[in-house]
């Protein structure tokens, strides 16, 4: 057995790989998996502590399928259980399915402490974090990479948000992020810096947004969520929206441009 520690947006997570004694081949799918995520995860890892928010065991077992009384059409397969604050999941999982697993489990724990999940790109910008939202296809990769050479891009596709002693602070999730050179893992957080919804155009400029139902409905898709959304999550995002200014980001496929706009705020 074996036991890794990662932080993932302020909150330790602690992943126990079982070993089994008597099957070998077992044990070495076992360690081939927990190799895989601890290079995954690399800038997450801490050393053991005692305070940990969520507790995962590894096991070789398959995932199950249910209902298991029924044909596999209209099943479904069930990769962990659950038991206390104990995650029981198999070696069987791909990275990527691990990885959003993770990110479940920390969706629930930012939404039982004053935080969220943003589907948005983010660069880190005079020791601030902008993000930069968008529907798919509309320039959130392309916003960073144009920064990238200045500007070190934090997230492509997730941040995790947390209000705390009353500022909003931003941390990487654990998400798996399709973006070249990878962005590299880390603990630390950054305050939040501005936020942009972006457009794309002929010339660059931005326009600030005024604070509106419309604005609202724009926004409002790109938070994560489970099910339905709770009162306390719809009371937390709309403070969000009230506390920050929003602006408008209009640009086009030009670094040289880009960069020197963004050296200027």
């Amino acid at each position: 057995m074996d036991y890794l520690y990662l932080r993932i947006a302020g909150f330790n997570f602690r992943i126990y790989f079982c070993y089994h004694q008597h099957e070998p081949e077992a044990t070495l799918m076992v360690r081939k998996f927990q190799l895989q995520i601890t290079n995954a995860y690399e800038g997450f890892r801490i050393e053991k502590i005692s305070k940990i928010d969520q507790k995962i065991e590894v096991h070789f077992r398959l995932p199950v399928i249910y209902p298991t009384t029924i044909s596999i059409k209209g099943s479904s397969l069930i990769f962990f259980e659950e038991k206390e604050n104990l995650i029981i999941t198999s070696a069987h999982l791909s990275l990527y399915q691990f990885s959003f697993l993770l990110l479940t489990l920390l969706q629930r724990l930012l939404s039982n402490n004053q935080g969220f999940i943003l589907h948005t790109s983010a660069s880190v910008i005079n020791g601030r974090v902008c993000l930069f939202l968008a529907p798919s296809g509309g320039g959130k990769t392309t916003v960073i990479r144009l920064l990238r050479r200045k500007f070190t891009p934090l997230a492509n596709d997730s941040v995790a948000v947390r209000w705390e002693n009353k500022k909003y602070f931003i941390y990487q999730t654990p998400l798996l992020e399709d973006f070249k050179p990878k962005i590299k893992n880390t603990v630390r957080t950054y305050p939040l810096g501005k936020l942009f919804l972006l457009e794309k155009a002929q010339d660059i400029k931005i326009v600030s947004l005024k604070k509106s139902s419309g604005l609202i409905k724009k926004v409002f898709p790109q938070i994560r969520i489970t099910n339905k959304i709770n009162k306390e999550q719809l009371t937390l995002f709309l403070r969000f929206m009230e506390n920050n200014n929003f602006f408008r980001l209009y640009f086009r496929k030009k670094e040289s441009e880009l960069l020197t706009f963004f050296k200027s705020l």
